[in-house]
């Protein structure tokens, strides 16, 4: 699960964390702050190596003319441009000899 990272003293102050709105991180700037000092015990502070693991996304590829069917491999996905009713039902009938997977 995901690290929440509260502004310093949110739960003090209704103006600063009693919306969901205002629960966004900012950096601690006080002579005397223990979350800037990174006192032990206090709550901690974003850094480098606490981002999210992106899932990487499978590339879709654009069909806007036939010579772009003939370049798409096996099972892979497939969007159609803006064509003609004619284009797209040519293109659709070889699409599925290449078991292509059609995304809207």
């Amino acid at each position: 699960m995901r690290k929440k990272f509260l502004r310093t003293h949110t739960h003090h102050f209704k103006r600063i964390g009693g919306k969901k709105k205002n629960l966004k991180w900012r950096n601690p700037r006080g002579r005397h702050n223990k979350i800037r000092e990174g006192i032990r015990g206090k709550s901690s502070r974003p850094s480098i190596g606490m981002k999210k693991k992106i899932k990487k996304k499978t590339e879709i590829k654009k069909i806007t003319c036939l010579q772009d069917v003939e370049k798409i491999e096996k099972g892979q996905q497939v969007k159609i441009g803006k064509l003609g009713k004619r284009k797209k039902t040519i293109i659709l009938e070889k699409l599925k000899t290449k078991n292509a997977k059609i995304v809207k």
